[in-house]
């Protein structure tokens, strides 16, 4: 970038996990209650960028993530804005 102390890199990761128990899914572990039929094995991709300038940081990320239930519509998908200052 055009300043001292300034920076910026893109990011990219993904994740897969195994879930055995749910319980906003699968229901109540101790009495009968209402469930879905959950996706054991599920993923999540995400991307954004980072921005420094001197003890400041702003970080844009956007995420997608794999159903989670067979019978969930829309698959995750969500953005986070994240503003950091260093106080050293």
């Amino acid at each position: 970038m055009g300043c001292p102390g300034c920076s910026a890199h893109l990011f990219l990761g993904t994740t897969g996990t195994w879930v055995a128990r749910e319980l906003s899914l699968d229901g109540s572990s101790f009495q009968r209650s209402n469930r879905v039929s959950k996706r054991p094995w599920v993923a999540e991709l995400g991307c954004g960028v980072v921005v420094n300038e001197r003890r400041w940081r702003i970080t844009l990320a956007q995420n997608r993530g794999t159903r989670e239930f067979e019978s969930q519509r829309d698959t995750p998908d969500y953005g986070s804005v994240t503003v950091g200052y260093a106080f050293d």
